[in-house]
């Protein structure tokens, strides 16, 4: 096995972790060093695609042994070469699959683990409701990548609501304005939002 000494003392802990805003000022009063193994082929011929069966013996400087219980992996055979690259490849990151998020759409203010814009009793209600020439305007907090849908009554009764439109929040989003001209001058008229997690794309 290979032995890797760690560092041990606060000058030395400092120059591994190399970032100005990190100061090992308390250390711990013993840090041991620790070792590992390379398996290739050069040393276990056919690893690959099979269930392995190790345990480590470690002899001090007294001579004392101590050997660990039976550990079991199995290596998955993955088809690739034989060998790991001597450098890692570069990872192969494509922007499309990446989604921006703007903070405020992922605050969680009481930590209960549901974002307050899926909550409400926050955040996740209409934000406003404007008259405009011949539109109701009616702007809906949204989360990136959730599917939502408004619906209207004009009475609150239960088969009344009716779709006035769906959509996915797009990516960088915070906000969405919907334009109801169905409804523009009515003496009461009523809205409410639903959220769903929005389907995996193929």
């Amino acid at each position: 096995m290979t032995k890797r000494v760690l560092p041990n003392d606060q000058a030395s802990l400092n120059a591994a972790a190399d970032n100005g805003q990190i100061n090992y000022f308390i250390t711990p009063p013993e840090l041991a060093d620790y070792y590992f193994a390379k398996i290739t082929n050069a040393n276990v011929s056919g690893f690959r695609g099979k269930l392995l069966d190790y345990y480590i013996e470690a002899t001090d400087t007294r001579g004392n042994v101590h050997k660990s219980e039976i550990q079991h992996v199995f290596v998955e055979d993955d088809g690739s070469v034989s060998e790991p690259p001597a450098t890692p490849a570069t990872p192969d990151l494509d922007p499309d699959e990446l989604m921006e998020f703007p903070i405020a759409t992922l605050r969680d203010s009481i930590g209960s683990g549901t974002f307050d814009r899926l909550d409400p009793g926050r955040a996740f209600r209409i934000r406003s409701l404007t008259p405009s020439g011949t539109t109701n305007e009616l702007t809906v907090p949204v989360i990136p990548g959730r599917s939502y849908q408004v619906l209207s009554s004009p009475d609150l009764s239960p088969d009344s609501w009716i779709e006035l439109t769906n959509f996915i929040a797009a990516p960088g989003e915070e906000a969405v304005t919907i334009q109801d001209t169905a409804n523009v001058g009515a003496t009461q008229h009523f809205y409410k939002i639903k959220s769903f997690q929005a389907p995996s794309l193929p």
